[in-house]
C-alpha cells in the first residue's frame, strides 16, 4: 500500500491494478520497477515533448479579455510593496556624496578643535592676566592704605619733622636728602627719602634710630634708580634722638659699620 495516499484511494488503485491485464499491466509494473533517476529522466522528456507541441501549433490571437486580465495582473504585481528592484551595479551615486559628507565632517571637527585650542589659550592668558591684576590691585590697596596713614600722620597735630642731610660727601655721589615725620605719640613715624642712588652690588641701605641704649636697626632697603623711598612703622625706640642711614652688607649689620649716607638729629615740633 502507498503510505502517501488515503486508505480509500489506496484501495482504489489496488483494485484498478488487479483489473489490468496484458500489455497495460506489464507497462505499469515496468514503470514501478524503474529507478528514481530513470523516472525523473522520463518525466523531463514528457515535459519537453508537451512544450514542443505548443510551438508546433499555428499562432492564435489571444482574446481581448485574456489580454486585459494579463495586463491587470502585471499592474497589480508592479504596485505591490513586496516587489524589490535590485540596484544596478553602476548606480553608486551615493559614494561621492558619502565621501564629501565625511570630508566635511572631518573639516568641521578640525575647525572646532582648533577653535577649542584657541579658546583654551585665551582662557589661560586671561586667567594669568586676572591673577596679575589681582596682585597689582592688592599692592595698590596696600599703597593706598599706607598713603592714607602717612597723610594722616603728616597732618596730625603735634607731629615733629626732622630733616636728614649729608654730614660728609657720600661715597656714592649725588645729593640725597630726606624728611622724618614723627607722631605726637613718638611711636608712629614716616620717612621720605629722595636722590638716593642705587646700591652697589653686595650692599644695602640700613636705617638706624639712635636711642640711649645705642643704634637700633629699623630695616634695610634697596632703592630703584630715580625712585623715591617711603618707609613707615608704628613703633620707635623710646628716647630716640637721632636717625642715620648707612651702607651695609646684604642682610644688614647688628650695628652701624658702613659709610654714613644721611643723618638727622634736629626735629622740629609742628603745631
Amino acid at each position: 500500500m502507498n503510505p502517501t495516499l488515503p486508505p480509500d484511494q489506496d484501495a482504489l488503485v489496488a483494485r484498478v491494478l488487479d483489473e489490468l491485464v496484458g500489455a497495460e499491466r506489464e507497462a505499469i509494473d515496468g514503470w514501478s520497477e524503474l529507478e528514481l533517476g530513470e523516472r525523473r529522466r522520463i518525466e523531463r522528456l514528457d515535459v519537453e515533448v508537451l512544450g514542443s507541441l505548443a510551438r508546433a501549433l499555428p499562432p492564435t490571437r489571444p482574446r481581448l479579455e485574456a489580454r486585459a486580465a494579463l495586463l491587470a495582473a502585471a499592474a497589480d504585481e508592479g504596485a505591490s510593496p513586496r516587489r524589490r528592484v535590485a540596484p544596478q551595479a553602476g548606480s553608486r551615486w551615493w559614494l561621492p556624496l558619502a565621501a564629501a559628507l565625511a570630508a566635511l565632517a572631518l573639516g568641521a571637527a578640525g575647525f572646532l578643535w582648533a577653535r577649542l585650542q584657541d579658546q583654551r589659550e585665551t582662557l589661560l592668558a586671561l586667567q594669568t592676566e586676572v591673577g596679575e591684576l589681582r596682585t597689582q590691585t592688592t599692592r595698590l590697596a596696600a599703597r593706598e592704605r599706607d598713603a592714607r596713614e602717612q597723610l594722616a600722620l603728616v597732618g596730625s597735630p603735634g607731629v615733629a619733622v626732622c630733616p636728614l642731610r649729608q654730614r660728609a660727601a657720600s661715597p656714592l655721589g649725588g645729593a640725597p636728602f630726606g624728611v622724618l615725620y614723627v607722631g605726637a605719640d613718638h611711636q608712629h613715624w614716616y620717612l621720605a627719602l629722595h636722590g638716593l642712588l642705587p646700591c652697589p652690588e653686595g650692599r644695602v641701605y640700613q636705617v638706624w634710630f639712635v636711642a640711649p641704649e645705642g643704634a637700633v636697626s629699623a630695616g634695610t632697603f634697596r632703592p630703584e634708580a630715580g625712585a623715591a623711598v617711603e618707609l613707615s612703622s608704628a613703633t620707635m625706640p623710646e628716647g630716640t634722638r637721632a636717625v642715620r642711614i648707612t651702607l651695609e652688607a646684604p642682610g644688614g649689620a647688628p650695628a652701624p659699620s658702613g659709610p654714613e649716607i644721611l643723618f638727622g638729629d634736629q626735629p622740629i615740633q609742628l603745631l
